[in-house]
């Protein structure tokens, strides 16, 4: 009974890799926020900027959150999946867990909690964030383009170009209308200077 009861749980957990793995592949890119809700100030304690590296050593293509963006990313931001570091309720010691979302907040991964007992700020944070990444020392992470996803900048383009076309054609008629108004403006004038004219002639000579 045991033994089928370990079997049952080792292909629950062989599924739940399988499924996250394949998930995290579908995206070209991790992007890690400047700052965490359990910090002060941007990068305190350097937890962000060892978050990207240690991203980096997994084969992933990070980016800060206020970098430059390349253009594929630009056009579809969900070809990124986005860093979040979650620090738990602990009494002796300090807890952390990363996750990953998607462009729709949605969690496509989640570590293990990493925890320290160290008591100075600068090292429990940078001991427990590496302890959360040993969980994912076995991702074997490797970009595969999903049509879903790429599809979506495809949409989010044509939207953009329907709406740069909609926003010309406005421009156009705001022309054309502010012409329109300068020939009526100017039909006007001909047309108060040709009735002075024409009563100047009335006026009869004494």
């Amino acid at each position: 009974m045991k033994s089928v009861l370990s079997i049952c749980v080792f292909l629950m957990l062989f599924n739940v890799k399988g499924i996250s793995q394949e998930g995290v592949n579908a995206y070209k890119y991790v992007i890690v926020p400047t700052s965490y809700n359990f910090l002060n100030e941007p990068d305190q304690y350097q937890v962000n900027s060892l978050t990207k590296f240690l991203f980096e050593k997994l084969g992933f293509t990070t980016l800060m959150a206020d970098a430059e963006f390349p253009e594929d990313l630009n056009n579809n931001r969900c070809l990124a999946l986005y860093a979040d570091v979650e620090k738990h309720k602990a009494f002796l010691n300090t807890k952390l867990q990363v996750h990953l979302k998607d462009c729709n907040n949605k969690t496509v991964l989640s570590s293990k909690i990493g925890e320290s007992r160290e008591k100075e700020y600068s090292k429990v944070y940078n001991l427990a964030l590496r302890d959360a990444f040993k969980s994912l020392d076995d991702l074997n992470y490797t970009y595969q383009p999903s049509a879903t996803i790429t599809s979506k900048g495809t949409s989010q383009t044509s939207v953009a170009a329907d709406e740069s076309k909609a926003q010309a054609e406005i421009e156009r008629l705001k022309r054309e209308v502010e012409a329109l108004k300068d020939k009526q403006i100017q039909d006007a004038v001909v047309v108060t200077e040709v009735a002075k004219n024409v009563q100047v002639e009335k006026i009869p000579q004494k």
